[in-house]
């Protein structure tokens, strides 16, 4: 297929048995250079009831905002390709910055999928595919780093920072989904904000990163990474850990908005070629930001992210404590407690930026994990 348009339908999937867990996968897409879910983010991707996926496909050198049934593997382009590929930020180690960047979201019950090109938020519904214009970041050299839907889908939040890492700055907006005049709600100077998420379960709650970047030598002073925002009070409140190195490296709310999964590198190392010497440490802290319980694994020596289960005590990993493998760590005994979930086989070197992670999701009834 050379030519993809708005509202084409194929499937190029394929069922197979995981070699380890003998569970059944389904391999939605065979084509492509680029396939890739939006985040690890929480309830950002699906639907509501977990039927259907959105996913960023770059093909024949353009991008395309894509909706999967995950049921049969079904695929339907919801938009006519983007002339390009990569995001703006992303355009100095893959594509020419004029596609769409990684971190698009879906509304679960409006069916609303938003989604950045260049500057711009964009807007296409699942199933009409009606589009809308939400809005544009007006900063000079800048770009939208993430967005986020709330749990009551009345505010899409997103954040804006510039392009050159030798200014650190980030403005926070908030901004109705149909469009209109956002309002600032955060704006500080000398850091970056990265990764807004909103809380699962309560719209006034959000979770983002506050750093200069995402190793533990980029800390900004003493604090984490990791931050709890709550819009009304203009409060925030730092996600704390129980090692000495607490810079959480990613964060991810739990299905039920009552608690942040984290993870970091116990020591102040870097990573290179997705291996690093430091060790990993792997939590679950509260909506007050104190540690419930946090497992020290100091071998451990491979990249990974974390993500939440819907209907376990669990987080998902990806990497951190074994490669190539994706896990639940349990959270419900002072010893950790690990299942192997399936293979993903991914070499997260193949790929400049993020395009070749898992980013392991789970759906809104726990039946499903995309990777």
């Amino acid at each position: 297929m050379n030519e993809y348009k708005k509202g084409m339908k194929w499937n190029e999937s394929r069922i197979y048995r995981d070699p380890v867990s003998l569970r059944k996968i389904r391999q939605i897409t065979c084509k492509g250079i680029v396939n890739t879910v939006p985040s690890y983010h929480t309830a950002q991707a699906f639907d509501k009831r977990g039927e259907n996926v959105i996913f960023i496909s770059c093909r024949n050198g353009k991008s395309l905002l894509c909706k999967a049934d995950l049921e049969n593997g079904d695929i339907t382009s919801l938009i006519d390709p983007v002339e390009g590929m990569g995001g703006v930020y992303e355009s100095e180690s893959f594509g020419d910055g004029k596609g769409i960047a990684i971190g698009a979201v879906l509304a679960p019950e409006s069916r609303w999928a938003y989604y950045i090109v260049g500057k711009q938020i964009r807007a296409v519904h699942l199933d009409t595919l009606e589009e809308r214009r939400i809005c544009e970041a007006e900063e000079e050299g800048c770009f939208i780093e993430s967005i986020s839907i709330s749990s009551d889908e009345k505010r899409l939040t997103y954040i804006v920072e510039p392009l050159e890492n030798t200014r650190l700055w980030y403005h926070l907006y908030s901004i109705e989904p149909e469009g209109g005049s956002p309002e600032l709600l955060l704006s500080e100077e000398g850091l970056k904000g990265d990764h807004v998420m909103s809380c699962p379960t309560d719209p006034d709650l959000l979770l983002l990163c506050r750093d200069t970047g995402p190793g533990p030598s980029c800390r900004v002073d003493g604090h984490g990474r990791g931050w709890i925002y709550r819009i009304s009070e203009h409060r925030l409140t730092e996600v704390m850990v129980k090692e000495k190195q607490n810079f959480q490296t990613h964060l991810a709310w739990t299905w039920d908005g009552k608690g942040i999964f984290y993870h970091g590198m116990i020591r102040d190392s870097k990573w290179e070629k997705n291996v690093t010497d430091g060790g990993w440490y792997i939590g679950l802290a509260g909506i007050d930001g104190k540690t419930i319980r946090e497992y020290s694994f100091p071998e451990a020596e491979y990249y990974g992210h974390i993500s939440a289960m819907q209907g376990r005590r669990a987080a998902i990993i990806d990497g951190n404590v074994m490669e190539g493998l994706l896990m639940w760590l349990y959270f419900d005994e002072d010893i950790p407690r690990m299942e192997i979930i399936a293979r993903h086989d991914t070499d997260f070197t193949t790929m400049p930026g993020q395009y070749s992670h898992p980013h392991a999701i789970c759906d809104p009834s726990g039946k499903r994990i995309v990777f």
